[in-house]
């Protein structure tokens, strides 16, 4: 069995205080595109909207416009038509993505889209005129948004390009053009000075717009990635996606995780090292030689950096340790499969009170070499493994990363194989209490958070809402 856990609390209290960074004076649209970011689309807009802290939802397709102007029309009190007396009547839906004229008017003729709630997203000018007609030709006033394009990238309409048709956009009866806003992708560069730089520019081109077409446009820049870094930019709205859901955006940890995602173990056991356990033979899968636990364990140095020896100002060829000679070395808490040097004198080596299985050897040029009752190392014939009911099909894009962990029991563990799309295998050597029935936390637990995820696998922030994307199969609960 496995679910995914989503906290409304956590949702709630994220978009209170993206509304403390935007003001009061701006409204909030939550991105629900792409099932709400892996939380549920429908459920989220539900809650969003029943609490009235969303202003308009934006989705990310049609199919999606359809889903949810269906939705919002079946929600109890609410009208088909925009109404001030009930949230759901009030709350409008942005479609951020492309729309096909002829795909609008199907669905518009089959009233699956509610003129008076949906808002299109305009990209060419070509498409503006397709719209045009579109309403001239059904009787109807389609209500556009301007998606401006910063860079002139080929995805909107450039500064010049709208401030040279602006007469246009605002003189057709069939569509109104009310709102305008643009998606910096320099938002999500870790040069903020470009940021800064792409920003200024939208504003000066904001300041040249005719200040009678001015008032009619809800103009927004901001996402998530700019919430917390340039709330000045907040304009007439802010759209919040990843914000909401508590995903690293730039807020210093503030937000808090609304997800989380979990598997019953069903199988615990020690099997031998010779025995494959998903697609790999054995042997062959690299995690599974990691030892289990919360990090792989490595020799400590003092002021070193792990799995490297730190000399300084030494000669070619030497090693220059703490305050030592070049052959003075020394290593703390030595145990039995520890060397420690002590006192180095050139051309001497000693054990003192040697057993079987020590060595002992004098007036050698390597210096005085001590061992501490030395064993021969076994090396392990067996692991323990537990595994759970999840895989790739419920989590596409957490469980393809390169360093997948699971925590159990408070400890993150490794994998023992490759990911199947319905379970995976977990190497849970050296654990003492795992049992069947132990929940295993995948996503959003103490050592499995977005931030340690995205470092482990060198991922970058923008991708974050990779590792919360499920499917439709992985049952969601809200708590």
């Amino acid at each position: 069995m496995a679910w995914a856990e989503v906290n409304t609390g956590a949702v709630l209290h994220n978009l209170s205080l993206v509304r403390k960074q935007i003001g009061g004076h701006a409204k909030i649209c939550a991105v629900l595109k792409g099932d709400a970011y892996g939380h549920g689309m429908v459920p989220m807009a539900r809650l969003l909207v029943s609490e009235g802290v969303a202003d308009m939802i934006a989705v990310g397709k049609t199919e999606e416009l359809v889903v949810m102007s269906e939705e919002l029309t079946a929600m109890p009190g609410a009208s088909a038509a925009i109404s001030e007396e009930d949230s759901a009547g009030r709350t409008e839906i942005l479609l951020l993505g492309e729309a096909d004229a002829r795909e609008v008017e199907n669905l518009l003729r089959e009233g699956r889209i509610n003129p008076d709630r949906a808002i299109f997203s305009i990209f060419s000018l070509r498409q503006f005129e397709e719209f045009r007609e579109l309403g001239e030709r059904l009787g109807v006033r389609l209500r556009l948004h301007v998606r401006i394009d910063e860079w002139d990238s080929g995805m909107g309409i450039g500064y010049e390009e709208f401030l040279g048709n602006e007469a246009v956009f605002f003189s057709s009866g069939s569509v109104e053009v009310c709102g305008l806003y643009a998606h910096l992708y320099s938002s999500y560069f870790a040069d903020h000075e470009k940021t800064k730089e792409d920003l200024e520019g939208f504003d000066a081109f904001v300041r040249r717009i005719r200040p009678e077409h001015r008032v009619k446009l809800t103009v927004h820049v901001m996402n998530s990635a700019l919430i917390f870094r340039f709330p000045q930019y907040a304009y007439d709205m802010a759209r919040a996606g990843a914000a909401i859901y508590g995903l690293p955006c730039g807020d210093g940890g503030r937000l808090r995780g609304a997800l989380r995602i979990m598997a019953r173990v069903f199988y615990v056991r020690e099997v031998p090292l010779t025995v494959p356990l998903s697609y790999h033979p054995a042997g062959e899968f690299s995690a599974a030689a990691q030892p289990s636990g919360s990090e792989p364990e490595r020799t400590q140095f003092q002021d070193s950096e792990p799995e490297r020896m730190q000399s300084q100002d030494s000669e070619p060829g030497r090693m220059q340790f703490q305050d030592g000679e070049p052959e003075r070395m020394q290593f703390q808490d030595g145990e039995h499969e520890r060397m420690q040097f002590q006192d180095i004198e050139p051309g001497r080596i000693q054990s003192g009170d040697s057993q079987p299985g020590q060595t002992q050897s004098q007036d050698s040029e390597l210096g005085r070499m001590q061992f501490h009752d030395s064993q021969p190392e076994r090396m392990p014939q067996t692991r323990k493994i537990a595994r759970m009911m999840i895989g790739y099909g419920d989590c596409p894009l957490l469980l393809t990363q390169k360093d997948v962990r699971v925590e159990i029991r408070g400890r993150s563990y490794p994998l023992a194989d490759d990911v199947c799309m319905d379970n995976l295998c977990v190497d849970v050597t050296g654990s003492e209490n795992i049992v069947p029935g132990d929940i295993a936390v995948l996503y959003g637990g103490r050592h499995v958070t977005a931030d340690q995820i995205m470092e482990r696998n060198g991922m970058q922030y923008v991708h974050s809402d990779w590792l919360c994307m499920t499917s439709w199969r992985l049952e969601k609960r809200y708590v």
